[in-house]
């Protein structure tokens, strides 16, 4: 997905020429003329996507039981470089920062943890973070 960033001028764009990857030629319309050289930056958004869990309450032995079986899947996640950071809270909540929504949406169908109940529930939440790269 591409970001136009541009600045209103109230004229009419009349065309647009790619001319670099980040930036477009455009010519707009102004009482009869036509001006060119008008450039719109465009910016690369990488949307990423957080998991976030709520424990359920299941004691250590029956996480313990299940984290051999989760961690399968992450492991498949993380070595395809899918996932930025995964993890624990405190109070045995977690969460999962994926680098994009449909991966994070796949994930919550094959996470054991979640199949199995010891994740209560949990929300995909979109990430517009741009600082890290996508």
């Amino acid at each position: 997905m591409n970001r136009i960033w541009s600045i209103e001028t109230g004229f009419q764009v009349v065309s647009q020429k790619n001319i670099l990857d980040d930036m477009d030629l455009g010519s707009i319309n102004s009482w009869g003329k036509t001006i060119t050289l008008i450039l719109f930056f465009k910016s690369k958004v990488f949307m990423k996507a957080v998991v976030i869990g709520e424990s359920s309450g299941a004691t250590m032995e029956i996480i313990m039981a299940v984290y051999p079986k989760h961690k399968l899947v992450a492991d498949k996640y993380i070595e395809k470089g899918d996932v930025i950071g995964i993890g624990p809270f405190v109070d045995r909540g977690n969460m999962a920062i994926f680098k994009s929504r449909a991966t994070a949406e796949q994930f919550v169908k094959e996470d054991p943890f979640i199949l199995e109940g010891v994740v209560k529930s949990f929300v995909i939440r979109d990430w517009d973070d741009n600082l890290l790269p996508g």
